[in-house]
This record gives structure tokens, C-alpha cells and sequence, in this order.
């Protein structure tokens, strides 16, 4: 995966959460290529970047809820635009895999037109 590229995109850490780029292996990296694909072909307008971000929220009681958003840029100067994706959920299957065992509360996905793929986590602090 290539974070360079993303750099400006990590949201700037705060006192309760800590984010960092995430550092896969074969299985892991896989998945979030096939969560990227589940997505880009998905987009039929023309696209420079789709951003998927999964929330995880778990309650006082032990349930946790799952939640996810998608938007995309047309261009490299573009704002993002709001889109809702069939395929959604099951990216987010693969993201959720990809950080089970970990303690996250929000994870991107970048997918960039010819530069590649990037993922990155958030966490409570402990």
C-alpha cells in the first residue's frame, strides 16, 4: 500500500484517539484489495479518489454497531460527493476482518485512480 500519497488525508490525533496507517500482510493486504475493487467498480462516473470510512461503537452493554459512509472526488481539486454503494457492506466485511482482535473506532479506505490503495485506523487510546 502506498500512505505517502495520503499523507495530508490522516486526521490530526486528539487526546482520545490514535491513528495510524495500517501495516498488512499478504492475507490483510488481499482483503482490502478486494474491499477496494467491491467499490471502484461499483463507480460509473468518472472518479480520482473513493473514500469509504467505517465506524465501530460499542455500548456499555457489549453490542456493537457498525456503520460506514462513502463518497468520491471526479478530480484531484474536487470536494468529495456523497454516494451510496450496493457493494458497501461487504468492503466493510473485509475492513472488519482485516481489524479483527484490534480495538479500532474508525477506519478509511483511500482508492486513487492510478497511485493505488491506502488504509488507515483509529483507536481509543488505552
Amino acid at each position: 500500500m502506498n500512505a505517502d500519497i495520503f499523507t495530508d488525508q490522516l486526521p490530526n490525533s486528539d487526546c482520545a484517539t490514535q491513528c495510524q496507517w495500517f501495516d498488512g500482510n499478504k492475507e490483510t493486504d488481499a482483503l482490502i484489495a478486494i474491499a477496494a475493487e467491491f467499490i471502484a467498480e461499483e463507480l460509473t462516473v468518472t472518479w480520482f479518489r473513493i473514500r469509504l470510512v467505517c465506524h465501530r461503537v460499542c455500548d456499555s452493554e457489549g453490542k456493537t454497531t457498525f456503520s460506514a459512509s462513502l463518497a468520491y472526488m471526479e478530480t484531484e481539486q474536487d470536494d468529495y460527493h456523497a454516494w451510496c454503494g450496493l457493494d458497501c457492506l461487504n468492503a466493510m466485511s473485509c475492513i472488519t476482518e482485516v481489524l479483527k482482535g484490534k480495538n479500532w473506532s474508525e477506519a478509511v479506505l483511500f482508492i486513487t485512480h492510478y497511485k493505488g490503495v491506502s488504509f488507515y485506523w483509529c483507536g481509543p487510546v488505552a
